[in-house]
């Protein structure tokens, strides 16, 4: 599978943004949260140019690091201070993923959601929760498995990665 590294320049604005995508590279618009509302303020005219074109996720990690640091396409502003890239940070091929949300975070939203759910009538519960075991009902058996399966492997590597960072933090303490 071919990982395309693409540079991005709007035509009329002069914007620029760094992008992975696996497919037709001048089919994709990109996704970036500031890249997307300029494309919708000024129009989808962009130019697309491939960088690199990678055969593995690790030489897309490279590439991407090395152009992002080269350009400093996170920070990079004209003489007037405006952005010259549309990245908020470095290409890593990831799709900008954050890290978890803190408990506090995690407290309001489940509130939040809670107080959402609490103000629904009790008509409007019972259709949600019909069409999501409608939609459950449609699965195949090898669909469940295969959901079982990657929903596992998720907890797996979260459990690891949250014990591996448990153990930095607490390595680090005085």
């Amino acid at each position: 599978m071919t990982i395309y590294l693409l540079k991005k320049t709007h035509a009329k604005t002069g914007l620029m943004y760094l992008c992975k995508t696996v497919q037709n590279p001048f089919k994709y618009k990109g996704s970036g949260k500031d890249w997307l509302p300029h494309l919708r303020q000024y129009g989808d005219d962009h130019y697309t140019e491939i960088i690199q074109e990678c055969q593995s996720k690790e030489e897309f990690k490279y590439w991407g690091k090395y152009y992002s640091l080269l350009w400093n396409i996170v920070n990079a502003q004209d003489d007037f201070g405006n952005k010259i890239w549309a990245n908020k940070k470095i290409e890593g091929g990831d799709g900008g993923s954050r890290p978890n949300p803190s408990p506090e975070t995690r407290a309001k939203r489940s509130a939040s959601a809670r107080a959402t759910w609490a103000s629904k009538s009790p008509e409007i519960i019972a259709e949600h929760s019909a069409k999501i075991q409608a939609t459950r009902l449609k699965w195949t058996p090898e669909e469940r498995a295969n959901l079982s399966a990657n929903l596992s492997a998720a907890m797996r590597a979260s459990t690891k990665h949250s014990a591996a960072m448990r153990a930095r933090r607490i390595s680090s303490l005085p």
